[in-house]
């Protein structure tokens, strides 16, 4: 291997473990959609529904929109907005799809837009880590894992 290839090798390998990020839960798409900052709570025994969070990146050159999310362990998960009315806490199921601006990022976080999953199948345990499968309209398939923190966590675990 020549000097110059060497070079390349050694830029291409650093190039990626830069890409990581510290414990962070990262996914990408096609390098359109990235996920970051994923994670949810732990939860009661008896809950049956959870929220979880995280960041949706476009590095596309296109808006995208998350038409819909999957995963063994809740029946359904929807994104829903949380907002204060008359000091009321206010949830409810967005009716058309997230999108996330071309170059932009949309932010799901304790107090606003969030995922909600709900019919949960078991409770989630602090610890652990849930899967899930987030579909969009120009990335496709985007496979997220994150972490469960403590119960009443206001942000992802260490």
């Amino acid at each position: 291997m020549t000097r110059m290839r060497k070079f390349l090798f050694a830029a291409a390998v650093l190039a990626v473990v830069g890409m990581s990020t510290s414990g962070a839960s990262v996914a990408k798409a096609a390098d359109r959609m990235v996920v970051e900052r994923a994670w949810t709570r732990a939860t009661p025994p008896s809950a049956k529904t959870a929220s979880a969070y995280l960041v949706l990146r476009n590095a596309g050159s296109s808006d995208d929109r998350l038409v819909r999310i999957e995963s063994q362990v809740a029946e359904t998960i929807e994104v829903h907005s949380m907002t204060m009315d008359g000091g009321i806490m206010r949830m409810r199921r967005l009716d058309a799809p997230l999108t996330i601006p071309a170059g932009g990022e949309v932010r799901l976080d304790p107090g606003g837009l969030h995922l909600m999953m709900m019919g949960l199948k078991t409770p989630l345990r602090e610890g652990d880590r849930i899967k899930l499968d987030l579909v969009f309209e120009r990335a496709g398939r985007v496979a997220v894992e994150m972490p469960i923190a403590r119960l009443g966590a206001t942000e992802p675990p260490r």
